[in-house]
């Protein structure tokens, strides 16, 4: 726009110019005036824009040289599938308690839901034996019969954690949970009783087929006392 104004406002006192010449001649030579005018004006013309066409060029150069262009930063999805590498695998995992007994007493030995021992902490899914008492009138007989906890492992698993507890019994009472694989003994709890923490154990199973797990009976016979099994994961 202001390139259009200033070639009006050169062609407009060109023209002015011209006119008072052109009053000051002949008419004859106002002809030759008229036409030598209009040639001129014609070629200012078309320089000016030819000359507004370079200068556009030039600026446009100028401009892309000081801006090069943005390049998008954002990454363009191939359809190759992006490789993951794979989690490091973890043992395989199995809750003891959620396996069939192969061996379980219709007595003292019972799994449940959940249990608690005698400080308060509560467990889910426990095994609950007990200690096998003498009968205080006999002696020579046992009040119950206590039979131990028993598994089929099938030689699967070469590893088993868990926790024991006491659960119930009188101020007299303790005992041990015992762990057998393949009538072995493997793991014999320390001594524990009412005030006992839970005691955590992780022992090798050396893929053994038949876990058996019990509380013996031992000189505190005489007191009824049950113990807590939980927390039982087996490992391959």
């Amino acid at each position: 726009m202001n390139f259009l104004r200033t070639l009006l406002s050169d062609i407009s006192i060109a023209i002015t110019i011209v006119t008072f010449f052109a009053s000051l001649m002949s008419k004859k030579s106002k002809k030759k005036l008229l036409i030598i005018s209009v040639v001129c004006l014609v070629i200012y013309v078309l320089l000016s824009l030819v000359t507004r066409l370079n200068d556009k060029v030039d600026d446009d150069i100028n401009f892309e040289s000081t801006n090069p262009p943005i390049v998008s930063t954002t990454s363009i999805p191939t359809t190759n599938p992006i490789e993951v590498s794979s989690p490091i695998p973890t043992p395989y995992i199995k809750r003891l308690l959620s396996l069939e007994p192969f061996v379980i007493s219709s007595g003292n030995t019972e799994i449940k839901t959940s249990c608690e021992d005698k400080l308060g902490n509560t467990f889910e899914l426990c095994a609950v034996l007990g200690k096998r008492t003498v009968d205080p009138i006999e002696p020579s007989k046992y009040r119950y019969n206590a039979e131990p906890l028993e598994y089929n492992l099938n030689n699967s698993y070469s590893r088993l954690t868990g926790t024991i507890a006491f659960y119930d019994g009188t101020t007299e009472s303790s005992g041990k949970i015992t762990i057998f694989i393949d009538d072995e003994l493997i793991y014999t709890s320390p001594d524990i009783d009412m005030r006992t923490d839970p005691i955590d154990f992780d022992i090798e199973l050396n893929y053994g087929k038949f876990l058996k797990i019990l509380c013996p009976t031992d000189s505190t016979a005489f007191y009824e006392s049950s113990y807590i099994v939980t927390n039982l994961v087996l490992y391959q």
